[in-house]
């Protein structure tokens, strides 16, 4: 009973709802850029040097930062 009041109050706030949906749905483009250039350095440790393999750690390390970021 106490949810179904809360509900019908909030329905005003339903534009911070909204914008929260679409941040939620939009791709991170910043976390994409970094998984494929990790993938290239990964490529580049196999084929040409094993000290590639840094590059793809430091690329993971700062994709896995960005990913606990909180969204606002």
């Amino acid at each position: 009973m106490k949810k179904q009041i809360k509900q019908t109050l909030n329905k005003g706030n339903n534009k911070k709802d909204k914008k929260r949906e679409e941040r939620a749905n939009k791709p991170n483009v910043k976390v994409i850029v970094y998984s494929i250039l990790a993938l290239g350095f990964l490529a580049l440790g196999f084929f040409v040097d094993w000290l590639f393999i840094i590059g793809a750690i430091v690329l993971v390390a700062l994709n896995q930062r960005e990913l606990m970021r909180a969204r606002h």
